[in-house]
């Protein structure tokens, strides 16, 4: 049973151009919803129930509002070549950050720039002496870049990956049993790899897959990891099927949906999610009534 909520809510409708670089932080409200351009957004924080939330979506619209709901910023990138740990007040969240992933159907870059080996070799070497749980990489990661990090082992808690991987080394996920934060960025992946992710991170917290190819059978096996409190998905495939399966997810409290495919009954089966407080929609018309 979810706890007692404060009873201020808005929903939002925002309204945005294809991204073009870092978010400026403005937006265009609007009172009625539109297709193809129009980013659906709203955040619970915990300030009212789910199935009211979604009631108040159907029923009501988009209602305009000036300022967006406090959410936790998400961890800086570290500065090269050292590979930072999180800070206190950040550890454990994610920011939506629709900006960087909205527009999905162009989101994958097909000349990625290759992760330097020097630098991903002293990101390891920090890891493995206990300078840093954590790592992140702008440039794409190769296979071989991705065995060595079993070298890290248990040390590693956070792999922020957003240049992209190439999937035959996704096997080393299986040397990382403490990891608890998983991005993966420019990479077309599948409901094989949830079937691994559940396989080999039993204690994973965060899982963002915003360039993933992950459908209702995926989700279904995400739903072993008793852990996970934040999921990020993108694309068209996340139908109603897909939301449904999200909402057999045990502890999930953030959802972070970009693209989807859903209709009214989508919604409402997200309204059943037993843990869920926040939830963000994008890129996804939906009727007024």
């Amino acid at each position: 049973m979810k706890p007692p909520l404060s009873p201020l809510f808005s929903p939002r409708c925002r309204q945005r151009t294809q991204d073009t670089g870092p978010s400026t932080g403005s937006e265009v409200t609007s009172s009625v919803p539109t297709a193809s351009k129009t980013s659906l957004s709203w955040a619970s924080q915990r300030t009212m129930a789910v199935p009211l939330v979604i009631a108040a979506l159907l029923g009501l619209g988009c209602r305009p509002v000036e300022t967006p709901p406090a959410v936790s910023a998400e961890r800086p990138v570290p500065a090269a070549p050292v590979a930072q740990s999180p800070t206190p007040d950040s550890a454990g969240t994610e920011s939506p950050s629709p900006s960087t992933d909205a527009s999905y159907a162009d989101a994958v870059d097909a000349s990625p720039r290759p992760m330097p080996a020097d630098l991903w070799q002293t990101w390891i070497q920090q890891v493995i002496e206990g300078q840093s749980d954590r790592i992140q990489a702008e440039q794409h990661v190769s296979a071989e870049q991705m065995q060595e990090l079993q070298a890290a082992g248990a040390r590693l808690r956070e792999l922020l990956l957003d240049g992209g991987v190439d999937m035959a080394g996704f096997s080393a996920l299986a040397s990382l049993p403490q990891l608890e934060h998983l991005r993966i960025r420019q990479t077309p992946v599948d409901d094989r790899f949830c079937r691994l992710v559940a396989d080999a991170l039993p204690r994973l917290l965060i899982l963002n897959l915003p360039h993933g190819r992950i459908t209702a059978a995926g989700i279904a096996e995400l739903s072993r990891i008793e852990s996970l409190v934040q999921l990020r998905l993108g694309g068209p495939q996340l139908d109603d099927r897909a939301a449904a399966a999200i909402a057999g997810l045990p502890a999930l409290q953030s959802l972070h949906l970009i693209g989807p495919g859903l209709s009214p009954a989508g919604l409402r089966a997200l309204a059943s999610a037993p843990e869920l407080s926040s939830l963000y929609i994008d890129d996804c018309p939906l009727p007024d009534e």
